[in-house]
């Protein structure tokens, strides 16, 4: 089954991991060092559980992630539009660890592979919201958003923003690539594109779009790909991922409300610079499923060391 369904299964079940990692009680940040990840988590700027500082094989991979928002449109305007955001206040304590911490750490194995999971659970007007963050020992990384409950009995969208500033190797020199089947080879391989601007992509993930950010002289970089719960965009949310040149007044909390797409574009050149990738996954829900169906969206990150 895939990953997400395991920790549904451990929200319902209890822990079913081979180990839980120690924390404090209640703690608004913490450090873990599992394998060769070494990650610095924080609940802050109300942008969910955002990670800091990651570094895989003691390399820098991130230099910060995480969720400033979560829009939600319903068909009709029969409710909304909200612009939820995960803060430690609508954390609670009864998550997939079932040890009264509002941050589950915890590792377990699932299809052969032993995974690390950082998550919280949120209760946000009717819906009940998993945020969580995967790791694996090859380098395998997977931000998650779960979502379930009606606001109106309406189908709606949730749209999670995901701000993954990747430092690979440091902040400068950083190269951000498109990848697809249709393109031409335009000097990078055949189906590879570099952007040389700021710029937003609107790539169904049925087109199997493939984004890799690098470091420009080591070549130490990320291969980032929708999973198969993420569905297209629409007019309400209208991009699927989003580069932009790192400005630290726009690293904050979301400034653009429900109603609002992501902004901060400028037409800024992003070869070999300081860049940020934002993710947007659309998760959506039809009424008729119910209150009760964990519904699941997020990409798959992959290290690549050459």
């Amino acid at each position: 089954m895939p990953i997400y369904r395991h920790l549904i299964y451990a929200l319902t079940a209890g822990c079913l991991g081979i180990g839980s990692l120690a924390m404090p009680a209640l703690a608004q940040s913490g450090q873990v060092n599992w394998g060769p990840w070494q990650i610095r988590w924080e609940v802050a700027d109300n942008a969910g559980i955002g990670l800091r500082d990651v570094r895989f094989d003691n390399r820098t991979l991130l230099y910060r992630a995480n969720i400033p928002v979560i829009r939600v449109k319903y068909d009709g305007d029969r409710c909304g539009p909200y612009a939820d955001r995960i803060t430690w206040s609508n954390l609670t304590t009864e998550n997939s660890c079932h040890n009264n911490q509002k941050i589950c750490q915890r590792t377990f194995t699932f299809a052969g592979r032993e995974w690390l999971e950082i998550s919280g659970r949120a209760f946000i007007g009717s819906y009940d919201i998993v945020q969580a963050w995967f790791f694996t020992r090859d380098g395998e990384m997977q931000p998650r958003l779960f979502s379930r409950g009606l606001q109106c009995n309406v189908d709606h969208g949730h749209h999670a923003y995901w701000q993954l500033d990747f430092d690979m190797d440091g902040s400068p020199n950083d190269q951000t690539f498109l990848h697809l089947p249709s393109f031409p080879n335009t000097g990078f391989g055949p189906g590879w594109f570099r952007y040389p601007n700021e710029f937003d992509s609107r790539r169904n993930p049925a087109e199997r779009p493939t984004w890799f950010v690098r470091d420009a002289q080591t070549l130490f970089g990320a291969f980032i790909q929708p999973s198969s719960d993420d569905g297209p965009h629409d007019g309400f949310s209208s991009i699927n991922a989003a580069i932009r040149r790192y400005h630290g007044n726009e690293a904050g909390p979301w400034q653009f409300g429900a109603s609002g797409e992501l902004g901060y574009s400028n037409g800024e050149n992003v070869i070999s610079q300081d860049n940020v990738l934002w993710y947007v996954g659309h998760l959506w829900h039809r009424a008729s499923e119910g209150p009760d169906h964990y519904h699941a969206v997020g990409p798959i990150i992959r290290v690549h060391q050459p």
